[in-house]
């Protein structure tokens, strides 16, 4: 079903304003991103220019932040969430629940909400799409 089937189109000039309960003016709607990138490729973001700009393989100096987050300040987000009595959104590619299941866990336990966010972390630049010559009929 297409989704103007499901809802009529609404300009928003021409809707009633929104109302919260309890006179509350600002929603916040946490999304913490876990994702987990293969060592022996270029890493997807660079915190640490390298060296001459030529990338290194492994990026250990890039590498290094992502498993401190992974091993200090992910359990550290996960205390100030618990604490504030927030369940964030994750936005969890599935090598985490292969490389850090403790992490994928946590946030099973939590009661977190987990949206699927591919596989594992590369440069979209770096796919490869192959397209069918002939396209294959849906059934």
């Amino acid at each position: 079903m297409h989704p103007r089937e499901r809802l009529a189109f609404s300009p928003i000039e021409r809707r009633p304003p929104l109302r919260l309960p309890d006179g509350i003016r600002l929603v916040v709607w946490p999304v913490l991103s876990l994702e987990d990138w293969d060592l022996s490729r270029p890493m997807a973001r660079m915190v640490i220019t390298p060296p001459q700009s030529a990338p290194q393989l492994p990026d250990l100096p890039n590498w290094s932040w992502h498993e401190y987050g992974m091993r200090v300040a992910f359990w550290r987000i996960a205390k100030m969430y618990a604490r504030v009595g927030a369940k964030p959104t994750v936005a969890i590619n599935a090598r985490i629940c292969e490389t850090y299941p403790q992490v994928a866990q946590a946030c099973m336990d939590s009661g977190w909400e987990l949206n699927a966010h591919s596989y594992s972390r590369s440069p979209c630049t770096s796919w490869t799409i192959s397209v069918p010559s002939s396209p294959r009929p849906c059934r």
